[in-house]
């Protein structure tokens, strides 16, 4: 159950991470994460790109055959690639006019060229993807004895849910903390061993002299891999040097970066971690290969070199240690995996889909949806074609990691021919690749294939030379085609004006999405009575359901936290607290996924348990949203785990928790996907919306032109109304859509809130300033502040939320609106006297076309207030209280705004509304 917890603990904290930084498609720069990520997390990211399950797997070998040769190139190679990367490739490589660095292949060497390079690349990440995966399962598979297939598609399916669901910035937070994972695993297992070695002799003295003698016996080079010292240091040095420099995966980590010089520190950081964790699995199958020397009773006869680690982890790891290492091996496999589906479907779109494909809708829009339909397929061919290993052939792995790898690593001639000739065209460049990579696959395979001529050398040589072959042909071609070749483009986003102002759209698009998902669905409290009703009935007669076995007093407990779901709001005046939402949430989770996930461990024997706790996680799906579901689950599962153990003496796993594991993930992807696709309906219909509503604000100027012109005599304020009422419903809809251009923060000024809500009143349907003043009266103690925005945009929400308290004026329901200006806490607050809102419009009274208003209204009013005070970071809030006659909205505003403190003292405006 340790074990289980802490892995349990590792899935709950990858979907609270994903549930976090979950991007929705209005995020304006959901490929490159707006150019705005620290030099520290490119660098973790990076590192875990690089020591996928190889570090868990395959390093530790090169430690337990001692071979030196392999061991320093392995060492040295990261480092010495990544300084000549920064020198020669990070800084050209940032110029790409989109998210892929083969736009660069393409702006100087023709489209076909790009199209070769995405497309191997792209085959590349799922085989390897595939190829990870199967590694894992088998490595799963010889510590918990689970089945290969089946760990092959639950740890699938747990990668495709989060890229699905986040993009570059989630791939990058979940690859940093998995490599501190990993780091972490990787020490403690050092450790452990370390001690256990240091414990197999009661004689010091002789312990020691026995290790030395073991190492300097057990030295030897192993030709598969090494050829000689010098040969093996070229070939890991221009491997990581092909991977730094002409990798996607890599490349669009120095996109993201903030600066070059952020891009360039991440890298550097990157290769300063690497050697130190290769270091550290090298050690660790070193320090195997001495245990097993000192006490060879304790490995089984048979046992490959690539499966020692995995050996020792099963039969030698105690509790919580154990379930650390599966997490790290998890964690390994899950970095690298996330990030060749996501940088393979960037390529995808940059280079197969938009050049091609007629955009039909908003870039944004079609950008994050064909990214997250290549990231769910991308993701399935990777499981294919690792079960598609595991049945039919392992001896494909080997092929695969001698040529495989080798399709990318040969494109390393190409960008060095970019970078050292401004001559070399589109001929030049494909004389050359033919030339070099024919030399590449006959060095690599020629031992493999019986057809062909042997070559005289290690494959270890082909490379370096495929390169220079690569290079050399492209320089003698150019001088001799006397082709004009492509000129780079600039890249799409500039420095640092471009940069601050994608931070503060996507900041703009992720703002309050906590108190956003955290909100129960519509119809939350029915699904919550007709839960309350299942377990009652299940509890006055389990055998229909074959349920008897499930405990009495866990049903009345399941049941009661139900009934408090059903009649809380009833309970609970505000509706809109958090703390209204955190209560309900915490009640949910006790209700289903605790109770479900107790029961489960509780009778593990059981296969129905099993398919209780799916089902809790079904029916907790449509109450809340996925990222509710996710931190709930996540939440419940592990505190279940933790009190099992004191409640049922026979606590463990269930016997299928492979099948559950899959159902909970499949769970999870049904509605997260669901809400993406909900999401990206939304933003496109209003998009449609708006050319509509553009269209008719044209037909509308016309006819009152054609009017005047026939001679109905119409005053240049009627027909300013006239067209400022049209316009003004296409400008809030358009204002709505996440892909818009409209920004609020363009042209911005330090307003005055006063003199914003004096104009606003001003547009209201009250003729007489007699009258103006006395149905809307300003607090004596109201002091001015200032804030940063648009003119136009800051008072149309003012003016929105006025127009919105004037409705229940001009019904006779209510008889002033009071305005409460609060400097102390930048607060504004708009009240009326009228009705309160029914208790259960509250929750959706910001929501697009939701109003209150019966037979009048279009329900966009609020949504934009909401939408565009976000984008001024700042909220509005509704307050309206059953039984006490008021209704009051609050406008939070922030200190400060980048930085710029807000200067409040100056003088008021008039206080009269004429």
């Amino acid at each position: 159950m340790l074990n289980l917890t802490i892995l349990l603990i590792y899935l709950g904290l990858l979907i609270v991470v994903t549930s976090v930084l979950s991007l929705r498609t209005r995020d304006p720069d959901p490929m490159l994460g707006g150019r705005n990520m620290p030099w520290w997390l490119i660098g973790a990211s990076l590192t875990g790109t690089n020591l996928s399950s190889v570090a868990f797997l395959v390093i530790p070998v090169l430690g337990y055959t001692m071979d030196i040769n392999a061991i320093i190139g392995d060492m040295v190679s990261p480092l010495a690639g990544a300084i000549i990367a920064i020198l020669f490739f990070v800084k050209p490589l940032r110029k790409t006019r989109d998210a892929s660095i083969y736009t660069l292949l393409n702006d100087r060497f023709g489209a076909s060229i790009a199209l070769y390079a995405s497309g191997c690349y792209i085959a590349y990440q799922i085989l390897r993807g595939g190829l990870i995966l199967f590694l894992v399962g088998q490595a799963l598979h010889y510590i918990t004895q689970a089945d290969v297939s089946g760990i092959i598609l639950v740890c699938g399916f747990v990668v495709i849910f989060y890229t699905y669901m986040t993009g570059i910035e989630g791939v990058m937070w979940t690859d940093f903390f998995q490599t501190v994972l990993l780091a972490t695993a990787g020490i403690l297992a050092l450790f452990y061993i370390g001690s256990h070695i240091l414990d197999t002799s009661l004689d010091p003295g002789l312990q020691w002299a026995n290790i030395k003698n073991i190492i300097h016996t057990s030295i030897h080079d192993d030709t598969f891999i090494t050829e000689s010292l010098g040969i093996t240091l070229v070939f890991f040095l221009v491997g990581e040097l092909a991977i730094f420099s002409s990798d996607q995966s890599y490349g669009q980590r120095y996109l993201v970066a903030r600066t070059d010089k952020h891009a360039q520190g991440g890298l550097l950081l990157a290769g300063l971690c690497i050697p130190f964790i290769v270091g550290m699995f090298i050690l660790i199958g070193a320090g195997l290969f001495i245990f097993y020397q000192l006490n060879p009773q304790q490995l089984q006869a048979g046992i490959p070199g690539d499966q020692v680690f995995s050996y020792f982890i099963a039969n030698q790891f105690p509790n919580g240690l154990l379930g650390l290492a599966i997490v790290g091996i998890l964690a390994a496999a899950m970095s690298s995996i996330d990030t060749g589906i996501n940088s393979g479907s960037t390529v995808f779109y940059c280079n197969f889909w938009e050049p091609f494909a007629r955009q039909t809708s908003s870039k944004v829009l079609q950008n994050m949806n064909v990214m997250r339909n290549c990231s769910f397929i991308f993701g399935i061919l990777s499981i294919i074609a690792a079960l598609f290993v595991y049945k039919y052939s392992e001896s494909i792995v080997d092929f695969w990691l001698k040529s495989g790898s080798l399709i990318i690593e040969g494109l390393l001639g190409l960008f060095i021919l970019m970078r050292v000739s401004k001559r070399a065209g589109r001929k030049s460049a494909w004389v050359a690749l033919i030339c070099g990579m024919s030399f590449l696959f006959w060095a690599t395979l020629s031992s493999s294939i019986p057809w062909m001529p042997t070559a005289p050398f290690h494959y270890m040589w082909g490379l370096p030379i495929a390169t220079t072959i690569m290079v050399s042909v492209g320089l003698l071609c150019a001088q001799i085609f006397h082709e004009e070749a492509g000129a780079l483009s600039e890249p799409f986003i500039h420095p640092e004006e471009a940069r601050k102002s994608i931070a503060k759209k996507r900041k703009r698009a992720k703002k309050n999405m906590f108190a956003d998902s955290i909100r129960p669905k519509p119809f939350y409290q029915f699904h919550a009575g007709l839960g309350t009703l299942i377990t009652l009935f299940i509890w006055h007669d389990g055998d229909l359901f074959s349920l008897e076995h499930i405990p009495e007093n866990m049903l009345l407990f399941s049941a009661s936290m139900l009934f408090l779901i059903m009649v809380g709001p009833y309970l609970i005046h505000n509706h809109t607290s958090k703390r209204y939402l955190f209560i309900n949430l915490s009640i949910l989770t006790l209700a289903l996924p605790f109770c479900g996930a107790m029961l489960m461990f509780g009778e593990p024997h059981n296969a129905i348990n099993s398919g209780v706790f799916v089902g809790c996680l079904a029916a907790m799906g449509t109450m809340v949203g996925w990222t509710m579901l996710g931190i709930g689950t996540a939440i419940g599962t592990c505190l279940a785990s933790m009190t099992v153990v004191l409640v049922y003496p026979e606590a463990g796993a269930p016997d299928h928790w492979m099948l559950v594991v899959l159902g909970a993930i499949l769970t999870f992807i049904y509605f997260a996907m669901d809400a993406a696709k909900e999401k990206f309906f939304e933003e496109k219909y209003l998009g449609r919306m708006h050319v509509i509503l553009g269209k008719v604000s044209k037909q509308v100027s016309r006819h009152l032109f054609n009017l005047n012109a026939s001679g109905k005599k119409l005053s240049m304020m009627e027909m300013a109304d006239a067209i400022h009422a049209v316009e003004d419903i296409s400008q809030t809809v358009k204002s709505m859509q996440g892909a818009t251009d409209i920004d609020p923060d363009e042209g911005q000024m330090e307003l005055s809130v006063k003199t914003a809500l004096h104009h606003a009143v001003r547009r209201l349907d009250i003729t007489s300033p007699k009258e103006r003043a006395k149905r809307i009266v300003l607090t004596e103690d109201s002091l001015d502040f200032h804030v940063l925005g648009s003119r136009e945009v800051f008072e149309n929400i003012i003016y929105q939320v006025l127009d919105n308290a004037m409705y229940y004026i001009k019904q006779g329901l209510a008889t002033t609106i009071t305005c409460n200006i609060n400097r102390k806490n930048r607060i504004l607050t708009i009240s009326n006297d009228g009705p309160p809102i029914e208790p259960e419009d509250v929750p959706y009274i910001f929501d697009i076309a939701y109003t209150t208003k019966k037979n009048e209204g279009l329900g966009v009013g609020l949504t934009y207030c909401k939408k565009m005070l976000e984008g001024m970071r700042g909220a509005i809030r509704l307050t309206s209280k059953p039984h006490h006659k008021y209704c009051e909205f609050k406008l939070y505003f922030p200190f400060s705004y980048d930085g710029k403190v807000l200067d409040d003292e100056t003088p008021l405006p008039d206080d009269a509304w004429g």
